[in-house]
């Protein structure tokens, strides 16, 4: 399951009568919590509602087809060779790469997140730093969502598909990049994505603790010399406020390239303006078992 957004603005599509309200766990500083008037909640059928820490919040069932990601679940790792290519035409590897695929992140409820990680063949003897990209947009390629790949934007944004190796999370660092530059690339799909446990809580304080355990648990790695950054860009951005807010140890820096500070003045209520479309976009695609 996960909690949305979009659920804010579905009063624009039903006619129904408005007689209750959300409160979404906004938890940056310039608006604290949001109370919008929502639609019966017996006439969305998709939807279900529940508490998140006292708040009435609405859930959306995930994305259950599991097919559209293309990848397959089962932990393993392996060596992906100079030269190597996840399709044509896309970005060959320019040295070695260790693909350590679906290792488990156990949170400090006992849930379990997954990621995937991408390190120099070097690390093993020389532990590196790591960087860690956080969003619900799968952990490589659009593994996580029907929707995020730049296959599917115009043009591509301008980015040729030889720029890029498609192990890369979405908006994220590209491990044929980083890794021969002596940096781990780590993929996390966070509570609710993919085969995690749990439910997405959109951009709140649930993912800062979340990912402040995932950040404790790669500094302990072997391979990792205990500095851990975050980077991206969009979701990728405003996360890293949230984590960074938690304070862990063996974070050492963050870079959020872009992203928002509102959630509901810059991508719910643009001047005011209702925006349902793009949250209900991005709402609609997670894929998830629960």
């Amino acid at each position: 399951m996960q909690i949305s957004s979009a659920a804010c603005w579905t009063a624009l599509h039903f006619p129904f009568e408005l007689s209750s309200a959300i409160w979404l766990d906004h938890t940056f500083p310039s608006l604290p919590f949001v109370a919008l008037p929502l639609c019966h909640p017996q006439a969305l059928h998709s939807w279900a509602m529940a508490s998140v820490a006292g708040i009435d919040v609405i859930l959306r069932e995930a994305n259950h087809d599991f097919s559209q990601t293309g990848l397959e679940f089962g932990p393993s790792t392996q060596v992906l060779p100079k030269g190597w290519t996840k399709a044509p035409g896309r970005r060959a590897l320019h040295q070695d790469l260790i693909f350590e695929k679906d290792f488990a992140i156990k949170l400090r409820d006992g849930s379990t997140v997954w990621s995937d990680i991408f390190r120099p063949p070097s690390s093993k003897d020389e532990p590196t730093p790591a960087i860690i990209a956080w969003s619900p947009y799968g952990k490589q390629g659009n593994g996580g969502s029907s929707f995020q790949s730049l296959d599917r934007v115009p043009w591509r944004a301008g980015i040729p598909r030889d720029w890029t190796s498609d192990l890369e999370k979405f908006e994220a660092p590209d491990p044929a990049e980083w890794c021969p530059r002596g940096y781990a690339i780590v993929n996390i799909d966070p509570r609710g994505v993919g085969e995690s446990d749990g439910d997405l809580v959109m951009l709140s304080t649930q993912e800062g603790r979340d990912g402040h355990d995932v950040i404790e648990c790669i500094a302990g790695q072997s391979w990792c010399n205990g500095a851990v950054a975050l980077a991206g860009n969009s979701w990728l951005g405003a996360a890293q406020w949230l984590i960074a807010a938690e304070q862990p140890p063996h974070l050492k820096a963050i870079a959020p390239w872009e992203g928002f500070s509102d959630l509901y003045r810059e991508i719910i209520g643009r001047g005011g303006i209702p925006n349902p479309a793009f949250s209900e976009l991005r709402s609609s695609g997670y894929v998830g078992k629960s």
